[in-house]
């Protein structure tokens, strides 16, 4: 799945959640997780810049706790930041394991 846009979708989520630019149903009630990385991506995203790819090397896990302001309900949204290379050997691990099984 390289270059999908799985760490430009976080970045545009972190904007929309943090920036108040736009009335939104949902609200950031919590985050876990790297807060430097998730400005440092959204950043790049306000300039209209290309958001660089994740590198193996720089995989992380993000949970965003997201507050329905109707409702007062939470939901917890889990993001791994992972690298499309990430995902195409974790798949490639499935099939060969499939395939001996």
């Amino acid at each position: 799945m390289p270059g999908t846009g799985k760490t430009t979708f976080i970045a545009a989520l972190w904007h929309l959640l943090t920036s108040n630019e736009i009335s939104s149903k949902f609200v950031l009630n919590d985050l876990i997780g790297d807060r430097t990385h998730l400005e440092s991506i959204a950043d790049t995203w306000r300039r209209c810049e290309e958001v660089p790819r994740t590198s193996m090397a720089a995989e992380t896990k993000v949970s965003m706790y997201v507050k329905d302001t109707r409702t007062n309900e939470v939901a917890i949204l889990h993001f791994p930041d992972f690298s499309g290379e990430s995902f195409e050997q974790q798949l490639l691990f499935k099939i060969l394991y499939i395939r001996i099984s």
